[in-house]
């Protein structure tokens, strides 16, 4: 190598050892430099020459159709007709006609219909009068009077060894089905 590159060379050798940041730079720019050059894509589309040429169709000779106006300044074009102008795609094929395939019928299982449960009246040992019912959205209440004294129960709670099971607007039900309706005294 001459001298004068050989100097060259040493002076970017050592400004690149006192300025760190340009060094890395110039390793990036050195790496992606490599990494073009190693990706070169040189299989490119190959022309051959030697083929014969498609035929080169000839276009007709343009003809200048008479400009025809309606009345209303809009200018005509001949052959578009609205009853027999037909726009589509040219490449989509023949329609094919959309036909539905035959609905299965539904199996549904049978309908078994229970009884309602055998309506038993509660046998309590006490006296005890349902005298009405109180629900207010998920909470209900149920009015007994027993003796003289008035409870208040609600759903889960026991009165006369029965526990409540659920309680409607004329009647409450007990565990196992049995129900017990309002009592009304006749005046």
């Amino acid at each position: 190598m001459p001298d004068e590159l050989k100097k060259f060379l040493q002076r970017e050798l050592e400004e690149l050892k006192q300025n760190k940041v340009r060094a890395i730079a110039l390793g990036v720019c050195l790496l992606i430099l490599l990494i073009f050059l190693i990706s070169d894509d040189s299989g490119g589309e190959e022309i051959i020459l030697n083929e014969t040429p498609l035929p080169v169709t000839k276009d007709l000779p343009a003809v200048n159709l008479p400009e025809k106006k309606s009345p209303d300044g809009v200018t005509l074009v001949l052959g578009a007709n609205a009853e027999k102008l037909f726009i589509g795609d040219p490449f989509a094929g023949k329609e094919k006609p959309k036909t539905s395939p035959k609905p299965k019928p539904i199996e549904l299982p049978p309908i078994v219909i229970q009884p309602p449960p055998q309506e038993k009246p509660v046998k309590l040992e006490e006296k005890i009068i349902l005298t009405g019912t109180a629900i207010s959205g998920e909470k209900k209440l149920a009015m007994f009077l027993r003796g003289k004294e008035t409870l208040f129960l609600t759903i889960g709670e026991e009165i006369g060894g029965k526990k409540i099971f659920d309680i409607s607007p004329d009647f409450v039900t007990f565990e196992g089905g049995e129900k017990f309706f309002i009592q009304k005294e006749l005046k």
